[in-house]
């Protein structure tokens, strides 16, 4: 009888220790799962949005037509390390230095990351001036427009 309850015991206490670790791997993994990161630039009469999923980069300016290319696997892999280095859950939380958006003194921004179906957005933010965790990211994505 006292060896049923070790073997029980130790059964359950197995158990529980494999679902403890295979969701902090889910947590940990949700980076590869990264489906669109999006930066909305935004004022009155004024709207750009930059668009960037594992296969494409996509630019669409206010009542002008839509740009899309193809991205190198190489480009997307940068931007899956800079959000990797990033606390996702906290993104809606980051310091904004300036808020000269309010008041129309400068355009407004927002960065959007969807994982797993799940958005992560930064809050607005003055064009230009993004908080300093995703300056990096918000950098690179908008190097990758070359259609000035």
């Amino acid at each position: 009888m006292n060896l049923l309850k070790k073997i029980t015991f130790l059964l359950l206490l197995t158990f529980f220790i494999n679902c403890s670790m295979s969701n902090g791997q889910k947590a940990s993994n949700k980076v590869k799962d990264i489906e669109i990161v999006k930066i909305h630039t935004y004022t009155r009469g004024v709207s750009n949005t930059l668009t960037v999923n594992p296969n494409a980069f996509s630019k669409f300016k206010f009542e002008d037509k839509m740009f899309t290319k193809s991205i190198e696997t190489n480009q997307w892999e940068k931007i899956k390390e800079l959000v990797s280095g990033l606390d996702i859950k906290e993104l809606d939380n980051l310091k904004v230095t300036s808020k000269q958006h309010q008041t129309d003194g400068a355009m407004a921004e927002v960065l959007t990351i969807t994982i797993n179906g799940d958005n992560y957005q930064s809050p607005t933010y003055d064009a230009g001036e993004p908080p300093t965790e995703i300056k990096e990211l918000v950098s690179y994505i908008k190097r990758l427009d070359n259609t000035k």
